[in-house]
This record gives C-alpha cells, structure tokens and sequence, in this order.
C-alpha cells in the first residue's frame, strides 16, 4: 500500500478485520456531512464540471516523500536504464532487527530512512554514512526504548524540514540539518499514512487510524484545520492545483470505500463517490489532469472522472480478488500495481484493460515506480524487478535480504529502497 503497514499474514488479517462489515452509502456530493441517523446529506448534481486539476511539483532531481509527493503518480526521471549496480548498502540496527516499510526520501545530498523501531535516519548520499540519527521516543529515561513509536510510513522533506508520524500518534517536524526535533503534534491515534505538502510547503496534509485529516503548519505545527475522512486512511493523502480560482483539492480513499475531496484550505468537504470496496492505497491524479485511479481491496483498480467522480473503467484482472494494498504508478497511459496475487499488473488507461502481467514469488505490497521505459517494483519473495513498462518483460533485478514493502525512490541519479530486515540498497 502507500504506504505500508507491517509486514506479515496477522496485518493482512487485522487490516481486513477493521475494513470489513462497513455499511457503503453513495455520496456523490458537494458536502459529505451525515446527519445523526446515519443517511447522507442532499448532493449537489452529480454533474457539477469542476476544472482539471494538475500535479503540485516538487523539485526537480529529488524525491521528497511518497510516490514522489504531490499528486502521487510514481513518476521518476535521471536514472540510467537497467541493470543496475550496488552503490553502497546501510543497516539501520546492529542488533534488533528494524524493518524499512516505507520509501526513503531523496533530497539533495542525503538520504531519509525510517524504520519500525521509531528511528529516522539521514544518510550521505554519495556514501550511504550517517549524518544524524533521531529517535521517536518522548522521553530519553530507561524506558525510551519502550517508549519509542513506529515508523511505518515514509518521510516528507520540505525545505530544511523533515516530517514523519509515528504509530503512538505522534507527528514529527525534524531539522533536516542535524537531526534536532523542532516540533510534535499529538494526533491522538496511530498513523500509518504518509503525509503530503501544501501550499508551496507552507503546510502539510495527512490522516490517522482515527478518521481525521490534518493539515498543519509547516513551520510551528499549529492545526489549521481537521476534518472528517469517514473511517481510518492508511494511505498518504492526494494534492492536487486546479479550478477557476486555482483551489487546492486534497483527496482521499479509505476504510470507508469512499472517494473524498476537499478544501485544502478550510477542510470543507467538497464531493466524494462510493469505492466498492475499502482502500488502502492512495488516489492518484492522472497526467491528463482529468481522472483519478484508486486501487482497493477486492482486486479491483478503478478510474474515475475529475468532473463529476463518474466511473471510466474498472479493471478487474486480479486473480482471486485478491487484495491490493500498493498505490498505483501512471505514466504513459499505462497504470502499474502490484497485488496479492504476486502479479505485478499493468493496465490502459484509455480503457482499463489489461496490456500485461508479471508473476513473483510473493505478494507484491509495494508500490511501483515508473521511470522513463521501465518499471521498479520489490516484493515480498526479497526482489526488486526491473521491467520493461511497455512490455512487462524482466530485464533486471536484485536480491534482498528480505522482503521488500516499500515502494522504491529514485532522484538524484540513484535508486534507494529499504527492506522489511532494515537493509537499505543504493543503485546507480
């Protein structure tokens, strides 16, 4: 998914328990608010056209969170086309093992790693050395260890800020420079989703186990706003630029099976549609600005329109509707995602069918990543694969030391990911 959760057949069981027997209300609407009995409030027409959005860019060589931030579409440029060879490798523990679950960020000339074990880690690019380490823990007593809260989702880099939440439900501003904690925000439950940037960097975006959306301010972390995102999101929130008066749009699927948009900057529900089923994945605006695709569970990959949320197409490929948790990667007119039917699965855009598949041998989690003709994507048999995007043809991979969740980050002329043992690799 998204961002990963933890590894292993009893997450699968629980994720599947807290997602499962949910009522599904269509809430095709300007405003999803429900009154005391439960019914959905008066929509708006559902087709209300609203103009296509486009993608928040971040800078151009670094991968600064999740899918690359913005409107989380996998898309990477710079890297030399495969095979690839082992620039250096980094163990974040010496001794209890502390798995990597989400993507590294990739800004400048360092290297943001998060670990399950609450510890953030800022690498040398060129070498993979540590420059600082910093520890989720609220206190430094005996029991800090104890104390310390996961990292199971990916890092966010903003300017000389890096940010990250942490399964105790605390959120963490961290000085890019030397490590130094700059501010906290106690979300008051767990959060598996990575966070996204706002406003130029000005704030940041992102939700809880706890059905709420934040947005933040960068800077001293002060809450701008918190609304409601119906049941748990597990994955990192969608931001997009578009309308008449350039409104940022902020977009999510959750445990729910609901599509929701908002007001990026009053938290208004603006419109949401009915998935079939709860998501783990992230909404991803499509290059044309005019369409998003969303996985979920069920096997199911669905693309919507901008305007009104109508369903395009829906692909249905997966064997044994097996659940996907990976968010897909779009380029091309081609949609890639992985799933739990240890495929990696490529489809059209134009019309949801499938172009190819590629078999594993174990779960595909990850997210996938497009750069330039090729396709990045680990999963839980320890592989990265390298394959052709048009094709879905092997032309390269790599054996891990364990199995690999998280999706991997390509900027700076390098590809870096983390496996589920706390090994972190980086190609060139």
């Amino acid at each position: 998914m998204q961002e990963h959760p933890a590894s292993g057949s009893s997450w699968h069981a629980w994720a599947r328990w807290v997602c499962s027997d949910l009522i599904i209300v269509l809430l095709l609407a300007a405003g999803c608010s429900r009154d005391e009995g439960g019914t959905s409030a008066t929509a708006h027409a559902a087709t209300t056209r609203a103009a296509a959005p486009r993608a928040v860019e971040g800078v151009v060589g670094d991968w600064t969170g999740f899918q690359g931030s913005g409107a989380l579409r996998g898309q990477a440029s710079g890297l030399a086309r495969p095979p690839l060879k082992l620039k250096w490798m980094y163990k974040t523990s010496d001794g209890e093992r502390a798995g990597v679950m989400g993507s590294v960020a990739i800004v400048g000339s360092s290297v943001y790693v998060a670990d399950d074990k609450g510890t953030l880690h800022a690498l040398n690019l060129a070498d993979g050395s540590v420059r600082w380490k910093y520890s989720s823990a609220m206190s430094k007593t005996a029991d800090a260890a104890a104390a310390r809260g996961e990292f199971l989702t990916s890092p966010l880099v903003v300017g000389e800020r890096v940010f990250i939440g942490d399964n105790h439900g605390i959120f963490h501003a961290v000085s890019a420079k030397d490590g130094q904690r700059l501010w906290t925000f106690d979300a008051q439950t767990e959060m598996r989703s990575s966070a996204n940037v706002l406003d130029l960097g000005e704030k940041i975006v992102f939700a809880t186990d706890g059905a709420s959306l934040f947005c933040l301010k960068a800077a001293d972390g002060d809450k701008v706003w918190e609304a409601d995102a119906g049941d748990r999101v597990n994955s990192c929130p969608m931001v997009a630029i578009g309308g008449g008066k350039d409104l940022s749009v902020v977009y999510t699927a959750g445990c729910d099976a609901m599509l929701r948009a908002y007001d990026a900057k009053t938290g208004a529900p603006l419109r949401a549609a009915m998935l079939q089923m709860p998501s783990g994945g992230s909404v991803v605006l499509l290059p044309d600005g005019k369409g998003f695709v969303v996985a979920t569970d069920g096997g199911h990959v669905t693309c919507y329109d901008q305007s009104n949320l109508a369903v395009r197409w829906q692909y249905t490929g997966v064997e044994d509707n097996a659940m996907i948790y990976s968010t897909p990667a779009v380029d091309q007119g081609i949609a890639v995602v992985g799933a739990q039917d240890r495929f990696v699965h490529a489809i059209d855009l134009a019309t949801g069918q499938m172009k190819w598949r590629f078999r594993t041998r174990g779960n595909v989690d990850a997210s996938p990543v497009i750069c330039g003709d090729y396709v990045y994507a680990g999963s839980n048999d320890r592989k990265l694969y390298a394959l052709e995007l048009k094709t879905g043809r092997e032309v390269w991979s790599f054996t891990a030391g364990r199995g690999i969740v998280a999706p991997v980050a390509i900027g700076r002329g390098v590809l870096v990911v983390g496996d589920t043992g706390g090994n972190v690799y980086c190609f060139e």
